[in-house]
């Protein structure tokens, strides 16, 4: 169990970096699953949940249990509530949120006993990369932008990582 833990990280650097704005056939899928779909995005967000409860559980089986486990664990669960999680998405998608979140990770980091909490907010931030952004959320609402983003892929793109 070890092993996965130390190299949780690691392999979901790699995958996140292999598949952010990619332009490949599977990917476009994701993308228009991820805009046009509330039920793709609520998988979305417990597909995150699982990934953290199954870190925290790795992390339990190796190191046993202490308040920063519960705390990281309390965090996975408040993912339950879609709307919860989406708010806080699309604060992390802003540079506020983001810088935020990345001096509590490095925090974290610092102080060993607190590491599933860092992870549990380093897989929301990387889950965070691959939600669309707030910005292409409410052109959807336009009936015009609506359809001109659904006839056009390539717009789809360039609006889905913008913040």
């Amino acid at each position: 169990m070890q092993f996965i833990v130390h190299f949780y990280p690691a392999i979901l650097t790699m995958l996140s970096m292999y598949c952010y704005r990619r332009d490949s056939a599977r990917m476009q899928r994701f993308y228009r699953r991820m805009t046009f779909s509330v039920s793709a995005r609520k998988l979305f967000v417990l597909s995150m949940m699982l990934l953290s409860l199954s870190f925290n559980f790795c992390y339990l089986q190796s190191y046993g249990a202490d308040m920063p486990l519960a705390l990281a664990t309390v965090l996975c669960f408040s993912m339950f509530s879609f709307r919860i999680s989406e708010r806080g998405i699309y604060r992390l998608q802003n540079r506020f949120g983001t810088i935020l979140v990345f001096v509590a990770i490095l925090t974290c980091v610092v102080e060993p006993r607190v590491w599933p909490l860092s992870m549990n907010l380093f897989i929301f931030m990387a889950g965070s990369m691959f939600y669309p952004s707030a910005y292409l959320m409410r052109q959807l609402e336009e009936p015009a932008s609506f359809s001109r983003i659904a006839a056009h892929p390539a717009t789809l793109i360039s609006g889905y990582y913008s913040r």
